[in-house]
Order: structure tokens, then C-alpha cells, then sequence
């Protein structure tokens, strides 16, 4: 986000000591090579420093991106706590999970992963998240007509648990991707781009779930998300999606003994 500039200033906030505003320097000394003039601003437990950004106390017009795990019952939590428009809490997930869906096509068909669309819905879990497949395209063709049904369950499994891999490898959580996911959904706010992503957002019906968050695609612009795109899920899809709304419910249930 500090290379995109979408604000002036921006504030990292922790509850370790000096560890945001170790961050926001070592970030700021990155300036003169990246060329950005933008500034990082590190605090601890200060959130009145977030004014005009995302502390609904000091900032009551925020639009909540919720990026913590698990992501859907997070998002959920803020929407039922919040007092917001369900508009303005949006969880991150899918934009990250899709971005892997897309990388994982493309290292099997051995093309740009630029060239290629792909979108994951539901929950923002191994278990949980769908892959579309039947969707996913490349230069507007269906990757179907380029990989067997075989590989097409290879790249869907791999993305599912994509996270995991990474962990694997590096010991923690991944920050590159889900930290570009995040930067692609805040600019969509704040430039007011009007770009299709797939976030978990609050649904009343759609998807034929209600009173839970998930992912699906939705229009994200300057006051939030404002609409949801129906992709229209097959059968099979639309049973993929009752079930991965059954598990984020039982996720969900943790909250009740809050």
C-alpha cells in the first residue's frame, strides 16, 4: 500500500512494544529506492492515531478489512459487533485464495498467470474454500479445454491447501500475497475502482445462505462492497458451497462462548 500511495500517511498499530514502529522505519528506508512519498507511521495501542482510517472510535466512517484468521468468522464477529452497514466489513480471503488459484493453473498449463481468470468462493479455509474450475479461464477459453479433469482436481487441491504449503516452507504464515490482496482491496476503496473480487461479506439469501459471512464475488468501491455478483453455481458447486457454510457455522459457534 506505501508503493500503490493510497494515503499520505499510514499507520501500522500493534500490542508489541516497538514493534510496529520498527516496521514503519525499516519500511521508510526503503523510500528513496522504491520511490514512493508516502510515510509509515508505527504506534503501539494508540489507536487514536488510526483517526480518519479504521478505528470506528476515532474514525466512524471506516470501511472494516478484516485480514485475521479464521477470516469468515472474523468478518462475522465485526459485522454482528460492529453496528456498520454490512457494506463496509470485508474479508480479504478469497482475493488471496484466488490469486493461488491462478498461480497453481498457471504452473500447470505453463502460461502467464496474468493471462488467466479464476475465482475461489466460500469459506477461506483448506477444507473449506471452492475453486471454480468450471469457471476459470484462459484468454476467455476455459482451462478445461487445456487440462483433463484429473489435473483440474490436482490444481483445485493444491489451492486449497496453499497456505499450508507455504507454511511448510518457510516456517509462518505467507506475507507477500496476502499482503498484495490486501493492498488490491484497499486501493478498489479508496480509488473507488468498482472491481470484482471475492471477499467474505454478510449474506441475507444470496447463495442461499443467510446470516453468516463467505465468500463470493462482490463490487467493491469507495463505500465498500456494493453489490453481490451471482456466478450461478451448478449442482455440484452449490452443494460444495452448503457444506462449506456448514463449517464455517460450526466455526462460527466458537463466538458463543465469548
Amino acid at each position: 500500500m506505501v508503493r500503490m500511495e493510497l494515503a499520505k500517511e499510514i499507520v501500522l498499530l500493534d500490542i508489541k512494544e516497538g514493534f510496529a514502529e520498527g516496521k514503519a522505519m525499516d519500511m521508510n528506508q526503503t523510500a528513496t529506492l522504491h520511490g514512493f512519498d508516502s510515510t509509515v507511521r508505527g504506534v503501539t495501542n494508540d489507536y487514536s492515531a488510526t483517526a480518519g482510517s479504521k478505528a470506528l472510535k476515532y474514525s466512524p466512517e471506516a470501511v472494516i478489512v478484516v485480514i485475521s484468521n479464521p477470516m469468515d468468522t472474523m468478518t462475522y464477529l465485526a459485522a454482528k459487533q460492529s453496528g456498520l452497514p454490512k457494506n463496509r466489513i470485508i474479508g480479504m480471503g478469497g482475493i488471496l485464495d484466488s490469486a493461488r488459484f491462478k498461480y497453481y493453473l498457471s504452473e500447470a498449463m505453463n502460461v502467464p498467470a496474468s493471462d488467466l481468470q479464476g475465482t475461489v468462493v466460500g469459506g477461506h479455509g483448506d477444507t473449506t474454500m471452492i475453486p471454480l474450475t468450471r469457471l476459470a479461464t484462459y484468454q476467455s477459453s476455459p482451462v478445461s479445454n487445456y487440462l483433463s479433469a484429473e489435473k483440474l482436481a490436482e490444481v483445485k487441491s493444491a489451492t486449497m491447501v496453499g497456505g499450508a504449503t507455504l507454511t511448510g516452507l518457510i516456517g509462518t504464515s505467507a506475507w507477500y500475497a496476502p499482503g498484495a490482496a490486501g493492498a488490491a482491496l484497499t486501493a478498489s476503496i479508496v480509488r473507488d475502482q468498482k472491481k470484482v473480487f471475492p471477499c467474505s461479506v454478510y449474506l441475507e439469501g444470496e447463495y442461499g445462505e443467510s446470516d453468516i459471512c463467505m465468500g463470493v464475488p462482490v463490487v467493491i468501491g469507495a463505500n465498500g462492497w456494493e453489490s453481490i455478483v451471482d456466478y450461478q453455481l451448478n449442482a455440484e458447486e452449490a452443494a460444495e458451497f452448503a457444506k462449506s457454510a456448514a463449517a464455517v457455522r460450526a466455526m462460527n459457534s466458537v463466538l458463543d462462548s465469548l
